[in-house]
């Protein structure tokens, strides 16, 4: 584990830059511990800008057309590690008007960044390019943060182990609860993603997807298995039909499988009813298609679709198997255009090693529309 971050140019397929790190080098000029989460600054208007964050408790902000000199600025607050870190711009009533009304000119942006043990949310301010400062920190989950994703505003989205998704409304100090897992130690939601400003994708440890309204306390579609399902008929990229012979599969069970204790304190699963969990959701902002990610190879495809009495359609559209041996999708990202998806490829769970696979870490680019072949890092 190098701690360091890399920049990677897709069109090429070769190195840009190396961000340093180095496992307990406190004097490195990066993460010292292990890095958990990146964003770009493209949100705040500022594309040079890079955001990280990691199990050294630390934000740090990069200028990434200067890597090697280390990161600019690094700031503290967190009591633990930290799982998530995204960027948003400033609203414009945060941004405020000059006089007479007339609008004042952009004035930087926000950082979130969501702590594992600590569970806080904190709210950073860019008041330049590579100057932040603390803001806030606001608290609900009630078990480890685990994920996040932010669309627009003051309003970031959060997933923890307590089973819970919760959609924040940061200049009000409220949000709003979703029980995903209403039984308390039911299964940890690892995976969020906003398709749009009202509808948010939620995933975990029960392998089930659901879809949520920021208007509604209950689930509008939910597919249960998500990844299990597909075993039955499989239509993948290539177009052909793979069927696992399991017509007698218990979703139901599946779905409520509960995780083991084994002799040594691990979580051991029964992979023989459990459903693959959910570890990694993206979508194509401000459309019907998000994309599901687990331990088996593939890549889910799904659509949304509006249905009868407030309720929505999930459906599966077709199956990407990745040109990468194994593993977890432990996170994805969809290119600004839409048409490439970036999948990040581990042997081991993002938060844990319970299910190690074969092969090595990597990132496999896969391409939305047929302009290329899909390729591995």
């Amino acid at each position: 584990m190098d701690c360091a971050i890399i920049q990677w140019d897709l069109a090429t397929m070769k190195k840009l830059a190396i961000f340093p790190g180095n496992r307990n080098d406190f004097k490195c000029g990066g993460h010292f511990q292990k890095v958990t989460s990146v964003c770009t600054g493209d949100a705040v208007g500022h594309p040079e800008l890079l955001c990280s964050v990691g199990d050294d408790k630390t934000l740090l902000l990069w200028d990434v057309r200067a890597p090697n000199k280390g990161c600019v600025q690094r700031l503290l607050g967190h009591q633990s590690g930290i799982a998530s870190v995204a960027c948003s711009e400033t609203s414009a009533q945060a941004a405020g008007e000059g006089m007479g009304g007339a609008q004042m000119s952009y004035s930087g942006g926000k950082i979130f960044t969501l702590g594992e043990k600590d569970k806080a949310l904190k709210v950073w301010h860019l008041d330049s390019v590579f100057s932040g400062r603390y803001v806030d920190s606001q608290y609900g989950h009630t078990n480890y943060g685990t994920c996040m994703d932010i669309l627009q505003g003051d309003r970031p989205v959060t997933g923890g182990a307590d089973g819970t998704v919760r959609y924040w409304k940061v200049a009000n100090d409220t949000h709003m609860l979703f029980n995903v897992h209403k039984k308390e130690g039911y299964g940890s939601v690892d995976a969020v993603s906003l398709l749009d400003p009202e509808h948010i994708l939620a995933g975990g440890q029960d392998g089930g997807l659901t879809l949520w309204a920021t208007n509604s306390r209950r689930p509008v579609a939910s597919v249960g298995g998500a990844h299990r399902a597909t075993n039955l008929s499989r239509k993948t990229d290539a177009g052909d039909e793979s069927d696992d012979d399991e017509d007698d599969f218990d979703f139901t069970k599946a779905a409520t499988a509960q995780p083991t204790m084994a002799s040594d304190g691990q979580a051991e699963v029964d992979r023989a009813v459990a459903a693959p969990w959910i570890s990694s959701l993206a979508s194509i902002r401000c459309s019907d298609v998000g994309f599901s990610g687990s331990n088996d190879g593939l890549i889910n495809i799904w659509r949304t679709s509006a249905a009868s009495k407030g309720k929505m359609n999930l459906d599966l559209d077709r199956s990407i198997k990745l040109p990468i041996k194994g593993g977890w999708i432990n996170q994805m990202a969809v290119g600004s255009t839409g048409r490439v998806l970036v999948a990040a490829v581990g042997r081991n769970h993002r938060l844990g090693r319970w299910d190690t696979k074969p092969g090595r870490d990597g990132l496999a680019i896969v391409r939305l529309e047929h302009d290329g072949p899909s390729r591995t890092i």
